[in-house]
């Protein structure tokens, strides 16, 4: 399987134990694919299930997935991983630096929550005002998709 890049984090599906084996946590996964998907294919996703949101490499796709195993994925001749979307993919690399550097006195952040989990943009919310955030700044902006 090859290294997936997405928001500037590479990550390689191969590293023993980076991965939860299920997607008991989240509803979001990455699928890699050992040929260009038929019609066929994608039908074969659609039956157990997957979403696909966007390619985030070659042959390799960010899915929604709502049942917990992964292994009803990984048997399918086409499919070479199903993973699930790492933590560590979320935040750009380009902020991760910034943090790490501790270079910031303060920061204007966006965030858009996928539709499908619109509770989540309320529990960011919450989040954030627990750590001490400035509420006075905290606004929110929906949009229809």
């Amino acid at each position: 399987m090859a290294p997936v890049t997405i928001n500037g984090n590479t990550i390689d599906p191969s590293t023993a134990g980076y991965f939860p084996q299920d997607a008991a946590e989240t509803n979001w996964i990455i699928v890699q694919c050992n040929r260009s998907l038929t019609l066929a294919d994608l039908e074969a996703l659609k039956l157990r299930h997957v979403q696909i949101h966007r390619m985030v490499g070659t042959n390799s796709f960010l899915c929604r997935y709502e049942p917990v195993d992964l292994n009803a994925l990984k048997a399918l001749s086409f499919v070479d991983g199903a993973h699930v979307y790492h933590s560590n993919f979320v935040i750009h690399q380009t902020l991760q630096d910034l943090i790490a550097a501790e270079s910031l006195e303060s920061l204007d952040l966006h965030f858009l929550v996928h539709a499908e989990d619109s509770d989540a943009g309320e529990q960011l919310i919450h989040l954030l005002r627990k750590a001490n955030t400035d509420r006075s700044s905290m606004r929110r902006h929906y949009r229809a998709a």
